[in-house]
């Protein structure tokens, strides 16, 4: 199952599946021609010149052998940005009506929300009360993303190790270092050499792959030298910068088991009806047609009647 980050980057999230009507994957045995091939000798990244490598996942059917590329990239800080110009929680409250509260949720949206009633009830919304008051000014979302100008265009891999047995292939074709998603496949004359990683990751990679086109990821088992301590190191230290830099990071928790999606499907349902303010405090999305499941008093409806009717409606 593979999980989109909450990434400022790409909110575009999709599942690996697996269910009773298509099982599991078995890790792809590789074709007889290259069960004796070399191990895959890495070239030293340029320090210097801020290197990394990146792995290409080329296509291929569900159960075929991992064949990748590894390409050397340069991955310097990203220019100054110019980041929108929106006024400060404290600025937006001083423009608030009386009665009317503001709050900055972790997604850096300002809610607006005011106590109306006699039984204490509120009512939340993301429009500022004062009409004259432009959304421009405040709301972070009617502003375009930063520029991802001369950053590669690539996503980064989160998952688990598991077992540190290097027991699963991958095919690593050498001779094309330059690969793009116009260009043919590899070739049984591109220069091929095997370089052993996790099962985890293995599986991982069968289910990440694409069927028709090339897949561009950072893995930190493939993509950092795990036989030299210094460059693994260096690596190790630029990390965060790494995925930062993604244009989206995927969290890839193991293969869909009976209903697991329709799971998290039901959890983001969940969440998306709950706002947390930066001061950990919990209020109704506006607009939720469950105000009250924010409140720690009330039971969410985690029951048989939940998931066979309002999770259904989702699809």
């Amino acid at each position: 199952m593979e999980q989109n980050q909450g990434t400022s980057h790409d909110a575009e999230g999709v599942f690996g599946q697996s269910s009773h009507s298509q099982p599991t994957p078995q890790p792809a045995t590789l074709p007889s021609e290259d069960v004796d091939l070399g191990h895959y000798i890495y070239r030293p990244l340029d320090a210097s010149n801020k290197e990394i490598r990146l792995v290409t996942v080329l296509p291929g059917e569900r159960d075929s052998p991992i064949q990748v590329t590894l390409q050397h990239v340069s991955l310097n800080p990203p220019a100054p940005q110019t980041f929108p110009t929106v006024k400060s929680l404290k600025e937006v409250q001083a423009t608030l009506p009386e009665g009317w509260f503001a709050y900055q949720t972790l997604r850096d949206r300002i809610m607006f929300r005011k106590r109306i009633g006699p039984q204490s009830d509120w009512v939340s919304t993301w429009v500022h009360p004062n009409p004259q008051v432009s959304q421009t000014e405040y709301d972070i979302t009617m502003h375009p993303p930063p520029s991802r100008e001369g950053i590669p265009d690539f996503e980064a891999l989160s998952y688990a190790w598991g077992s540190l047995d290097m027991t699963a292939a991958v095919v690593v074709h050498e001779n094309f270092d330059e690969l793009t998603g116009t260009q043919p496949l590899p070739s049984i004359q591109s220069g091929r050499r095997v370089l052993r990683v996790g099962e985890n990751l293995h599986e991982a990679l069968l289910y990440l792959r694409l069927p028709n086109e090339p897949r561009v990821i950072w893995i930190d088992a493939l993509c950092i030298n795990q036989d030299d301590p210094k460059e693994r190191g260096h690596q190790v230290k630029r990390m965060a910068h790494i995925y930062s830099c993604a244009r989206k990071v995927v969290a890839w928790i193991g293969p869909e088991y009976d209903n697991a999606a329709k799971a998290i499907e039901g959890l983001a349902h969940i969440g998306n009806k709950v706002e947390l303010l930066d001061d950990t405090w919990f209020a109704p999305s506006p607009g939720a047609s469950e105000p009250s499941w924010y409140l720690p008093q009330v039971s969410l409806p985690f029951d048989t009647a939940f998931w066979a009717t309002e999770i259904s409606t989702l699809h």
